[in-house]
């Protein structure tokens, strides 16, 4: 989030799993997060993983509950972040179970994952299954990784259907090089939404380590705004442990005191 919406492809953590499945490959250790949107939503996540047969498994957990308007169907369901502030619709909650496996041939990382999705609008709960692929590749200092996501049935509810937002990611990192007493990497991504629309982003990290085994980092990102009133702008703070991170994010929604913040912590 800190990096303009781009995932960090060589961070090597479990929650790769929501975002690139084939960089499950390799990932390790356990995390949670916990997002809010000025009072008016708040999502978790935890998620894991292990080598496992050859490759590597991964398990998540999301939920999020708001009380947004975007209609969909007849539905509730949320566009963009900012209609997450509107008030006075039905109460509407979802959760995602995941479960991913990914390994290597020749080069290239291959990863699927098989999810559960549910949502409830007031007193009406659906349910319905999809699943994401994903490839990646380092190529010298550089990783590629390119997903599909969120591909399955729609959410039958009596009053209509809600259709999952499936969405085609493609994402680069570049892993910290050293830069004087510093260690700068940089993300970015590219991605198509179900609607058509294109949205990009990408930031740099700069880490600073007085002593080895302690590092603390600064990023910075800017994405495109496809809508609402979102700021393009983001920035957060990290510390990076033995086996200990520590993170933090902020994006601003332009009125003073509204915007939303995530924090996670990580043991790899």
């Amino acid at each position: 989030m800190a990096l303009g919406g781009a995932y960090n492809v060589d961070s090597g953590y479990a929650d790769a799993i929501f975002y690139h499945p084939a960089l499950v490959a390799g990932a390790t250790g356990f995390g949670l997060d916990l997002q809010t949107w000025s009072g008016q939503a708040t999502s978790a996540s935890a998620s894991a993983a292990t080598s496992w047969y050859g490759g590597s498994v991964a398990i998540g957990l999301q939920t999020l509950q708001y009380g947004g308007s975007a209609a969909v169907g007849g539905t509730v369901l949320p566009a963009g972040e900012d209609v997450l502030f509107d008030v006075g619709t039905p109460a509407t909650s979802e959760r995602v179970a995941s479960l991913a496996y990914a390994r290597s041939f020749f080069g290239l990382r291959f990863g699927v994952t098989g999810k559960l999705v549910e949502e409830r609008v007031d007193r009406a709960r659906q349910s319905a299954g999809a699943f994401d692929v994903g490839v990646a590749r380092g190529v010298g200092p550089v990783t590629l990784a390119a997903t599909a996501a969120n591909l399955g049935q729609d959410l039958n509810f009596a009053s209509g259907d809600a259709q999952l937002p499936s969405r085609f990611t493609l994402g680069a990192g570049v892993r910290p090089r050293p830069v004087g007493p510093l260690d700068v990497g940089m993300s970015a991504q590219v991605g198509r939404r179900d609607d058509g629309e294109a949205v990009a982003g990408m930031g740099v990290q700069v880490g600073y380590w007085p002593m080895v085994g302690r590092t603390f980092v600064g990023r910075v990102g800017i994405q495109r705004v496809p809508e609402g009133d979102g700021s393009p702008f983001t920035f957060g703070l990290a510390y990076w442990g033995d086996d200990l991170v520590l993170e933090w994010a902020y994006r601003s929604f332009g009125a003073l005191g509204e915007g939303t913040q995530r924090f996670g912590i990580r043991w790899r």
